[in-house]
């Protein structure tokens, strides 16, 4: 293969004068037509299209189809997206949601709708399942405290002396001064070392007064 010589310039091939044909030719698209720069390119490039033709090569190759820029690599975009955390903790995939799995197997396990109760506790019916409650104070770090019956766990053993003990039945005042309210039989007692006011009086427990 000749080498090819045009105004004062060398090119190894025809090939190597094509791509070179097409770069200035870039260039011009690029630049002011009306300048004299513009011309003057303009000029050699049609000389070096003619050197080309007398080299039989015919007309520069087509300009090549654009390479596009490398993206983001979606293929680990749907890999992150595929990466689910697990977890063997029921809390933790409400709260979280991780993908609930069983210990034993590693099998998916379907989250259940409602998560089960425990049958042996209830509510604690004071703090309402909060665990505190208000203590009406102003004091910086005395407005609240832990429930004093669940002990700030939120619910009570059904079997618990504190859940068995019953409500109190609102007594009435005591018809006579000094009698006392015994929650047993939900009566008032006469008050104690105290003497019927008058021979033969009898002591009516029910109104807790002397009749």
């Amino acid at each position: 293969m000749s080498v090819i010589k045009v105004q004062g310039e060398t090119y190894q091939s025809v090939d190597d004068l094509n791509a070179t044909i097409y770069n200035l030719e870039a260039d011009l698209e690029k630049m002011p037509s009306d300048t004299p720069e513009h011309e003057k390119l303009a000029q050699h490039v049609a000389a070096l299209r003619a050197a080309a033709e007398e080299s039989g090569s015919g007309e520069p190759p087509a300009s090549p189809a654009p390479v596009a820029e490398p993206g983001p690599d979606t293929a680990d975009e749907e890999n992150e997206e595929d990466k689910v955390e697990v977890t063997h903790s029921l809390r933790d995939a409400a709260e979280n949601g991780k993908e609930l799995v069983c210990p034993l197997c590693g099998h998916d396990i379907d989250f259940p709708e409602v998560p089960p109760l425990d049958p042996n506790v209830e509510r604690c019916r004071d703090c309402k399942g909060w665990g505190s409650v208000l203590t009406g104070s102003r004091v910086d770090g005395h407005v609240w405290r832990n429930c004093p019956t669940c002990q700030g766990q939120g619910f009570t053993d059904e079997h618990s002396v504190i859940s068995r003990i019953p409500e109190l039945k609102a007594a009435a005042t005591p018809g006579a001064p000094g009698a006392l309210w015994n929650p047993e039989t939900e009566q008032w007692d006469r008050p104690p070392g105290q003497q019927p006011p008058w021979a033969g009086a009898v002591w009516d427990s029910f109104l807790g007064q002397w009749g």
